[in-house]
């Protein structure tokens, strides 16, 4: 039996340090690795693309818990199929994923069909196999774990299913067996956003800490699923400002005669899935110029062009552009031109580079489900305003300031009132936006500051070790 521990810390991910996604975990672990003398980072998934992480001198990475790519299907099946490793929950098949029942539906969402429940289910069990069917990364797994002091998922879904085996082992391995801490974003945990998602009652109840990254998510899980964790709290997560010269704030001081501006930016940052619906903010834009009485008004007022830019890639990509471009057609003629650039992958420090040196008007994100998305949190550092759909913790950003910050709608808005709360956005007088934009600065250094929520979040995983 293991007794000893020594002030460490496993984090198991999807597939940081590897490839170029999870930035906010690469953000959160600086914070993380200042309280703790060691962590060992376990990638669930291997990644095609080994990208340079600049990681604190006492974090170390072990070899992906599945040597495959979460892209690579074939592999995942012969990994998964041709192994020893046991099933999970036969109940789970029968209840949930055949019948449909106990699925937990926000409003507007729907469960998914029974071939998709299928679907999803046989893929959860294949990662599941993947993993415990390998005896030498579980072993080892185990080991860096037993000599832990706690085990941090970041998410709440894949990686999670191995929660109850290991908690189960560890208690056999360890004297004080290590907490097990599981964080919940988002699309990890609402199962209308994928239309199911399994074995949530077991991960749930193998959790020793939950941790929601904002108060929807915390009281979704509570509300909906009989078995939690022994203890769940929210810690949001967050943003680091970048930008000290101000450039929003900037423009609203210049001289009178530069006021106003010809050139109207809106920005938005998201994968292009249908989920995001980035469709809808192109349409929702197109229609305030093809709407003759707002564009006459907006030409009037001095505006010229609208520039939209998304940064963000997905399978959705290619049709979309198709989309847009045949729409463009159709209003090239208009007084207002309309400028369209999606501009793919983007890395974060690019993005946050873009927002320092140019002055953005407006960030839009329109998804039918969200936590408290980084990417509002990102856009009001640097004073810009927002507008989103009510859905998820975004409203949790909004209420967070006593000031306006930007606009929030209907959960699930139609392209007119996106396209009216745009232009009337774009009406306002300079002194108002100026005033918007401060507050939306002021939100994030309040409540949305990287630099504290991550301490915090970071002394309360220290002060959980026994």
């Amino acid at each position: 039996m293991i007794g000893i521990k020594k002030n460490s810390l496993v984090i198991i991910s999807d597939t940081f340090p590897l490839g170029r996604g999870e930035t906010f975990l690469e953000e959160e672990i600086k914070y993380v690795a200042k309280e703790f003398d060691s962590i060992v980072v376990f990638p669930l998934f291997n990644h095609n693309l080994h990208k340079e992480r600049n990681l604190p001198n006492n974090v170390s990475v072990k070899n992906p818990l599945i040597t495959t790519t979460d892209k690579d299907r074939w592999g995942l099946i012969r990994r998964g199929v041709f192994c020893y490793a046991p099933f999970f929950s036969f109940k789970e098949f029968w209840k949930r994923c055949l019948l449909g029942k106990n699925i937990a539906l926000l409003e507007f969402q729907k469960k998914g069909n029974f071939l998709k429940r299928i679907r999803i289910f046989f893929n959860y069990l294949l990662i599941y196999r993947s993993i415990l069917g390998n005896s030498t990364t579980w072993n080892n797994l185990i080991n860096e774990c037993a000599l832990s002091d706690l085990v941090y998922f970041y998410w709440g879904d894949k990686g999670a299913l191995i929660t109850p085996k290991l908690k189960k082992q560890l208690l056999d391995k360890c004297t004080i067996p290590p907490k097990i801490v599981v964080r919940f974003h988002g699309s990890d945990v609402y199962e209308g956003a994928k239309g199911y998602l399994p074995n949530r009652e077991d991960i749930y109840s193998a959790t020793d800490i939950g941790v929601a990254s904002c108060k929807k998510v915390e009281n979704y899980i509570r509300t909906n699923y009989r078995h939690q964790p022994s203890q769940l709290i929210t810690c949001y997560l967050g943003s680091t400002h970048h930008d000290d010269n101000f450039t929003n704030n900037k423009k609203w001081n210049a001289p009178a005669e530069k006021e106003r501006q010809e050139i109207f930016r809106i920005v938005s940052c998201s994968n292009v899935i249908k989920l995001k619906r980035i469709d809808l903010i192109f349409d929702s834009i197109a229609a305030i110029i093809k709407g003759n009485s707002m564009e006459d008004k907006l030409y009037d007022f001095g505006y010229r062009k609208i520039e939209w830019k998304h940064f963000g890639d997905g399978k959705e990509l290619s049709d979309l552009k198709e989309y847009t471009r045949k729409e463009l057609l159709k209003i090239k003629d208009k007084k207002i031109e309309f400028d369209v650039e999606f501009c793919g992958y983007t890395p974060i420090e690019k993005i946050l580079n873009y927002y320092t040196t140019n002055f953005v008007d407006l960030a839009i994100l329109l998804s039918k489900s969200e936590a408290a998305p980084l990417s509002l949190q990102e856009a009001i550092s640097f004073g810009i305003p927002i507008v989103a759909t009510d859905v998820g913790g975004i409203r949790e950003i909004y209420e967070s300031s006593n000031d306006r910050i930007g606009f929030i709608t209907s959960p699930h808005p139609h392209k007119e009132e996106i396209a009216q709360i745009v232009f009337d956005f774009m009406m306002l007088k300079p002194d108002v936006r100026n005033n918007i934009s401060h507050s939306a600065y002021l939100c994030w250094k309040n409540h949305w500051d990287a630099s504290i929520n991550y301490t915090n979040f970071s002394l309360f995983l220290k002060s959980q070790i026994e």
